[in-house]
C-alpha cells in the first residue's frame, strides 16, 4: 500500500485539477444588455403589418429608456418604420379638404397638399396621456410661406388642430412660418394666443409643452436639448388629452410639411396606448465548444397583466425546448435545460400585456457549460465527472478487495467530491439530485469505514 498511496493522491489531485478548470466552463458566456444588443435582434411585427413594430427600444420611441426592450406604446415614436399612407398602430388619420398624400419615409412623418381648398393633414394619437405631461416634437422641414403651418396639439378629442369643433378643448403650438411661432389655449373650438409670436432662429427646430396641474408651458430648442422658455399661463384642460400632429395650408399653394421624432417625456399612456404582444428574436449565434445550460431573463414592471408568457431556445431555426409559464415577477432564471442545444442558437422572448402597460426586459443571458460526454434525461455526465466516477468505482473495490482503510478512506473522498460535483453543475432536479445523494452517501459511508477501521 505504501506504493498505491502517491499514485491514488496523484489521482485525486488530477481529477481535482480538471474539475476546478471545468468550473471556468459553466459561466455566462453571451448577454444582450445594452439597446445596441437588442436593436441587433429581430423586433416583431403583426400580420399584416401595421406601420409599426410590436416592441421596440430607444431607436424607436425615445420614450423608452436607453438599455430597455418592451411593447411598443404611444410613449413615442421616431418613425423608423416606412408606411405609405401613414395609418398605423400608433396613429390614426385626420383629414379636412385634400389631402394629396401623406407618408412616413426617411424617418419623418410627410404631408403634401394640394392648393384651392384649405386642408388639414395630420395624425392623432390612438390614444390619450394623461397627468402631469411634458411632449416634445422636431418640426423636421422649414414652413415657406404665412399660407401654410405645422401645428403640435393636445386635445380633448381626436381632431384637427386648425378647424376643431365647439367641444374641443386644448392646447396648440404652430409654426406658421420659420421666423413665427405661436402658442395657443383652444377653449370650445376658439383659438387663444398667449403672447406673441417667437423666432426660433434655425430650422430644424424642436416644440415642448408641458402641463403640471394648470400650469402650461411652451418652450422651443434648436438642438432637442437646450430648452427656452416661450410662453407661460394658467389653463385647465381634460385629464387626458390626444396628441395631434399636422400639416395646414390654407388654400393658397401646394406644400410639404415634415414632422419627426415625438416623444412623451413625462405623462401616462391610457388604456389602448399599448401594444398587447410582441416578440423578440436574438440574432444567432454559433456555439461549438460548449452547450446552453440556462437561460437568464432581468425583468421589471412584471404583473398578472404585463409579464413575459414564452421563452424559446432555437438550434439552427429548430425550436429546441420552450417554456410557457407566465413570468409575472422578479428575474427567470430557466435551468432545465434538457436538450442539447448547440450550433446556431437563437433566444426568442414572447411579451404579453392589456394595452394600459409593458414588461420590461433588461437583460438576456445565456449560462453555458462542458458538453456532455453522456447523455441521460437529468444527469449530464462530464469528463470530470466520469473521471471522479471512474476512481471512485477503482478505489472502492480495491479498498474491499485488499481491505484497505486507506483506499476506502480515499475512495469516500471521491465519492463526496463527485456527489457535490455533480449537483453543482447539474442542478436539483429529482434524477440528478438522486444519483448525488446516493453517491455522496455511500462516500461518507467509505469514509467512516475507511477512518475507524483497523485495516492497512
Amino acid at each position: 500500500m505504501g506504493r498505491t498511496l502517491p499514485v491514488l493522491i496523484a489521482l485525486l489531485a488530477i481529477a481535482g485539477l480538471l474539475c476546478l478548470s471545468s468550473v471556468r466552463a459553466d459561466i455566462i458566456e453571451r448577454e444582450w444588455t445594452t439597446t445596441l444588443d437588442f436593436d441587433g435582434g429581430t423586433k416583431s411585427v403583426p400580420t399584416p403589418a401595421d406601420g409599426n413594430l410590436q416592441v421596440e427600444t430607444i431607436t424607436d420611441n425615445a420614450g423608452i429608456r436607453e438599455d430597455q426592450l418592451e411593447l411598443a406604446s404611444i410613449k413615442g415614436d421616431k418613425f423608423s418604420v416606412g408606411d405609405t399612407d401613414a395609418d398605423t398602430w400608433k396613429w390614426d388619420l385626420i383629414t379636412s379638404g385634400v389631402c394629396a398624400a401623406r407618408e412616413i419615409s426617411g424617418g419623418v412623418y410627410r404631408a403634401n397638399v394640394t392648393a384651392n381648398t384649405p386642408t388639414e393633414c395630420g395624425i392623432v394619437s390612438r390614444a390619450t396621456v394623461s397627468g402631469n405631461l411634458d411632449v416634445t416634437v422636431k418640426m423636421a422641414m422649414p414652413v415657406d410661406g404665412s399660407n401654410r403651418a405645422l401645428n403640435f396639439c393636445l386635445l380633448n378629442e381626436a381632431v384637427g388642430c386648425t378647424i376643431p369643433s365647439a367641444s374641443v378643448d386644448g392646447l396648440q403650438y404652430r409654426d406658421l412660418i420659420d421666423t413665427s411661432w405661436g402658442a395657443f389655449t383652444i377653449t370650445n373650438g376658439v383659438a387663444s394666443a398667449i403672447g406673441s409670436a417667437t423666432n426660433p432662429g434655425a430650422e430644424p427646430a424642436w416644440m415642448r409643452i408641458t402641463r403640471v396641474g394648470t400650469r402650461v408651458i411652451w418652450y422651443y430648442s434648436t438642438d432637442g436639448t437646450t430648452w427656452l422658455v416661450d410662453e407661460t399661463t394658467s389653463f385647465a384642460t381634460s385629464t387626458s388629452l390626444y396628441v395631434v400632429l399636422e400639416y395646414y395650408q390654407n388654400g393658397v399653394d401646394d406644400g410639404t410639411g415634415n414632422i419627426d421624432d415625438y416623444t412623451l417625456r413625462e405623462g401616462v399612456v391610457d388604456i389602448g396606448g399599448y401594444r398587447t404582444g410582441g416578440t423578440w428574436t436574438s440574432e444567432i449565434w454559433n456555439v461549438t465548444d460548449y452547450v446552453v445550460k440556462a437561460v437568464v431573463l432581468s425583468d421589471e414592471d412584471l404583473t398578472t397583466d404585463y409579464f413575459i408568457d414564452r421563452v424559446a431556445l432555437f438550434s439552427n431555426g429548430n425550436l429546441i425546448q420552450e417554456w410557457l409559464s407566465n413570468v409575472i415577477s422578479g428575474t427567470l432564471t430557466v435551468t432545465n435545460v434538457t436538450e442539447e442545444v448547440r450550433w446556431n442558437i437563437t433566444v426568442l422572448i414572447s411579451f404579453k400585456g392589456i394595452s394600459s402597460g409593458t414588461p420590461v426586459l433588461t437583460a438576456i443571458a445565456l449560462t453555458l457549460g462542458p458538453i456532455p460526454l453522456i447523455v441521460v434525461p437529468g444527469v449530464d455526465t462530464t469528463l470530470p465527472e466520469l473521471i471522479l466516477l471512474a476512481i471512485f468505482v477503482f478505489l472502492s473495490a480495491l479498498g474491499f478487495m485488499i481491505r484497505s482503510s486507506i483506499t476506502l478512506f480515499l475512495a469516500g473522498i471521491a465519492g463526496i467530491g463527485l456527489g457535490v460535483w455533480s449537483v453543482a453543475t447539474n442542478g436539483f432536479d429529482l434524477l440528478n439530485l438522486t444519483f448525488s445523494l446516493v453517491v455522496i452517501g455511500a462516500g461518507i459511508s467509505f469514509l467512516l469505514i475507511g477512518a475507524f477501521s483497523s485495516g492497512e
